[in-house]
This record gives C-alpha cells, structure tokens and sequence, in this order.
C-alpha cells in the first residue's frame, strides 16, 4: 500500500513557527491521524509538538508494523484521548482510486 512520504510527516511534527506575529503549525484543525512505516520517537515527536502548540491531537491510529515500544506506546496513550494500532492492507486491491470512479461518472452527489 502506498503512504504519503515521510515530508508529510515531517512537516506535521515542526516545532510552532512565528510568522508576523501568529504561531503557525500545518493543519490546526487536524484531531485525528492514521500513521504508518514510521517509529514510536516520531510519533511522540508529533503529539507533543502539537500539544505544546494548544492544537493537540485527540486520536492516533497507528500501523501495528511501525517501530513502536511498549515506553512509547504508555506515553502516546497518555497524551492522547484515544490510541489504537490497526493492521495495514498489503493487498492492493483493497485500495479504491477515487479517481477512476469520478472519470467513470460515478461523482459524489448530496443526499437530501
């Protein structure tokens, strides 16, 4: 299965920057993360980061296949609201190109 690279990651884990003023951190917004091919230090890296920026994440899904220690996995559980692994797809065909299904004009609609 295909992740987005480590920059992604790297980007989401940067210390808060000051630009005229304002803190600025990648996706305020973002609550929830599903991480994979990735290690317990970058992961806690990631939430504390986020946490001392005053936009913590709430929930953490993580790859059972990441390099997480049983240390890493007691601190990442006390420092978030939720923490699970998950088993990650190695089937391809499980994938859904969202694309494909759009040229096929299977668009999204609004339900009423």
């Amino acid at each position: 299965m295909d992740y987005l690279p480590d920059m992604c990651l790297d980007l989401l884990c940067m210390p808060p920057r000051t630009f005229t003023g304002h803190n600025f951190i990648w996706l305020p917004r973002l609550k929830t993360l599903f991480v994979a091919g990735t290690s317990g230090n970058k992961i806690r890296e990631l939430v504390q980061n986020r946490k001392d920026a005053g936009v913590p994440l709430k929930a953490i899904y993580v790859e059972e296949d990441c390099d997480v220690d049983d240390d890493d996995v007691d601190w990442i559980k006390d420092n978030v609201d939720m923490f699970e692994f998950f088993e990650g797809s190695d089937d391809e065909e499980d994938v859904v190109d969202l694309s494909e299904d759009m040229e096929d004009g299977n668009e999204w609609s609004d339900m009423d």
